[in-house]
This record gives structure tokens, sequence and C-alpha cells, in this order.
């Protein structure tokens, strides 16, 4: 059975468009069920208990950046480099895939009724799809970070109705959309948020050197993956 987390990083706002981080990224990671239960979820595990002693942790990017909250202890250099150093190592040697789409909101020319969050999960289900994700027939399922009731209800209606999907033959193969909050402290979404924010960051600085999206594009390219950028 196949697993596919999906987060984002930045808001999917038009009317104010931040100038730090003017993108919307979002991703999908896919990852074989049995390898989900006996690797990903006790190395990550494993890598909370080492820091902080339990893993009720819950990683997320911005917070981690920020050194806030529970991660205000990565204001330590020692620490920080000890973690940041873990989490590399673990992003780069994890069996998943990565699909991320980067819609560049300053040059979004598209219909201004269109739901970019709408857009970038179409064009990822088709990056997906591409990459032979959902067409073997295989089992799979779909969990999407909850971002209030009316939005995943919202989300759901468009995820269902996307056109750019080609449904397999059995519908019953069509996995339903859903939905777990930030505080499920669910693995997969947690590596869908830090897989996210590197390719937003590379689309709004190309040429700046970034340790996360290096081994995240050499993961792509040995294992399967893919990513796009909107607007350019």
């Amino acid at each position: 059975m196949r697993l596919v987390y999906i987060d984002e990083s930045g808001d999917h706002s038009l009317r104010s468009i931040d100038r730090e981080f003017p993108v919307f990224a979002l991703s999908a990671v896919a990852i074989d069920r049995e390898r989900y239960l006996n690797e990903v979820i006790p190395a990550i595990c494993d890598l909370k208990i080492r820091i902080w002693g339990h893993e009720g942790i819950v990683l997320h990017s911005s917070e981690i950046r920020r050194c806030e909250g529970p991660f205000a202890k990565l204001q330590l250099p020692e620490v920080r480099e000890e973690f940041m150093g873990a989490l590399a190592e673990l992003i780069g040697r994890l069996p998943f895939r990565v699909f991320v789409v980067v819609i560049d909101k300053r040059r979004w020319n598209e219909d201004p009724g269109e739901s970019i969050y709408t857009k970038a999960l179409s064009d990822c289900l088709n990056l997906m799809r591409e990459h032979g994700i959902g067409d073997n027939g295989e089992p799979w399922g779909m969990l999407a970070e909850s971002r209030g009731w009316k939005e995943d209800k919202a989300l759901e209606a468009a995820y269902q109705a996307l056109s750019g999907w080609t449904l397999p033959k059995d519908r019953e193969n069509w996995p339903e959309l859903g939905f777990a909050a930030k505080s499920g402290n669910v693995v997969g979404l947690q590596l869908a948020d830090l897989c996210a924010r590197p390719f937003g960051r590379k689309v709004v600085h190309p040429d700046k050197s970034d340790r996360t999206f290096e081994l995240l594009q050499k993961k792509m390219r040995e294992g399967g993956g893919s990513w796009r950028i909107i607007g350019q």
C-alpha cells in the first residue's frame, strides 16, 4: 500500500503577498506503508527522543526556523548543529518520494477566482501520475493537514472534481482525501512540511545555497519525484 501526505509552506492568499516569501509551495510525500511503519516513524521518533527526551514534538519548519516554542533550545549552537545535521541525514536517507509545486504569487496570471491551493494540488497530482503513483491498481491513501472545517470541505470537493487527474478504471482504488490536524503529530505530514519550504526558498532565492534543497533534489533524481514552478 502507498501512503501520500500533503502539506504546504506559505499562505495561499493573493490579497496580501509576503515580501519575504511571496510563493506558495505544496508538497506530497509518497511512502510505502510497510517502510513507513518500520523505518520512517521509528527514525523520526528516535530523533525527537534524542533531542527532547520524548516523541511529542511536532516538527514544524516555521517554528524550527524561528527557534520558537519547543524549538527554542535550538538557539544553542551545539543543539542546533546536532538536530539539523541529523534531520538532514534522515531526509536524505529515508525511503520516500517527493513531489512539489511552487506557485510564484507575484506572477500569478490564472483565473483570479481559482484557488491557488487547488491549482497546486491539481499539478501535484499530475506530477505523481506522471511518475506512476496510483496507476498500477495498488491501494493507497492520501492525507492532508487540516486548515479548518470550511477550508477542508472546499478542498475535498475540489479534489473530487479535479479534471487533471486520470481516474483509475476501478473506482474503489480512487482514495478519499483525509485530513488531520497538526497537533495529531502525524510523521508523514511533518515530512511533507519539511520538504515544501526548501523549494519555495529556491524560487525566491535561486542563487542561494540550500543543503536541504540539494538533498531533496538528489533524492528526486535517484528515487523518483519531481517539482514544478508556476508563474515564471
